[in-house]
């Protein structure tokens, strides 16, 4: 018997930390900047052999002599340093016609910005956008926080009157979020928002669970897609906000989406079961809030255990 090969995945690099380069898209070490420490995080896209993509951290592990000795966990990396692997995402808010960066997640460290602008388009030293031309535009922001480094991509739209106005990648404007819900379709989180026709500046999600971290019960990677790791009934939450004042919706109307994790990891609404449901998909349901079905193994008698409000 031939014994069976595993289709690579390909990894490609899309920002680094200081200390590492990367030719050919393999990570190095910088000999003239070395990085410090025993665990370097580094972020990256992988790319699954069916063509879907993870956006994740991945982390080198390194000796007493500086020498890489492998890919990592988180929790090795932390074991490791003693500490938090430091780590930001940056983000860019345009208020009249001016880029505001921060950090909404992450470290707080000091961070100098720099913009590649295309032609037509400057960004002065104080974050001011001047355009000579209406159009569309893409700015590149290149976030510089010491240990860590990030690129973002910046979609303008010009007016006649030289406005300038923020979009997202579909060219939807930002502005005031109404309201927001969540659903999940073809595996992946769906964040949808009202207006329709106005885009959040960003979105926050998180999962809740009462019995542990939630993280190590379910991951919601970047795309929406979920990454469950164990049967349970979780809640996703997600808080949307809006250009502006960068302020999050209520926690009254802040969305949020109970799933279950079924025994083969499976996610779905947590939606209470009917006659059309499964005599599994009953009892997964059941067994998630906590309800004892033993010695019940009919349809109708486990359907009555079903709360009724």
């Amino acid at each position: 018997m031939v014994p069976a090969t595993a289709t690579p995945v390909s990894i490609q690099y899309s920002s680094y930390m200081k200390g590492l380069k990367f030719p050919n898209n393999v990570p190095t070490l910088d000999k003239e900047n070395p990085p410090q420490g025993v665990a370097v995080p580094f972020s990256a896209t992988l790319t699954n052999p069916d063509g879907s993509k993870i956006n994740t951290f991945l982390y080198l592990g390194l000796d007493d002599d500086g020498k890489i000795t492998g890919l990592i966990t988180e929790d090795e990396a932390i074991a490791k340093s003693g500490q938090p692997i430091p780590y930001a995402y940056y983000h860019y808010e345009i208020v009249n016609g001016k880029i505001n960066p921060y950090v909404y997640h992450g470290a707080e460290i000091p961070t100098t910005y720099k913009y590649e602008t295309p032609s037509g388009v400057t960004v002065a030293d104080d974050g001011v956008i001047s355009a000579t031309t209406p159009g569309k535009y893409v700015i590149t922001a290149k976030a510089d926080g010491g240990p860590i480094y990030e690129e973002d991509k910046l979609y303008i739209e010009v007016n006649d009157s030289k406005g300038i106005v923020q979009t997202n990648t579909n060219w939807k404007p930002y502005g005031k979020i109404e309201s927001a819900a969540l659903s999940l379709s073809n595996g992946k989180l769906v964040v949808s928002t009202k207006p329709d026709d106005i885009a959040p500046l960003y979105t926050e999600i998180g999962t809740v669970s009462n019995e542990k971290p939630a993280t190590s019960i379910l991951n919601v990677l970047h795309d929406g897609t979920l990454v469950a790791h164990e049967p349970a009934l979780v809640t996703i939450r997600a808080i949307v906000h809006s250009i502006g004042d960068g302020s999050a919706l209520g926690s009254d109307t802040m969305p949020t989406l109970n799933v279950i994790i079924d025994k083969e990891l499976n996610v779905t609404v947590d939606v209470k079961p009917t006659d059309a449901n499964t005599i599994e998909e009953i009892q997964t349901w059941l067994t998630a809030h906590s309800i004892d079905f033993t010695g019940k193994s009919a349809k109708a008698d486990l359907l009555a255990l079903v709360p009724k409000d």
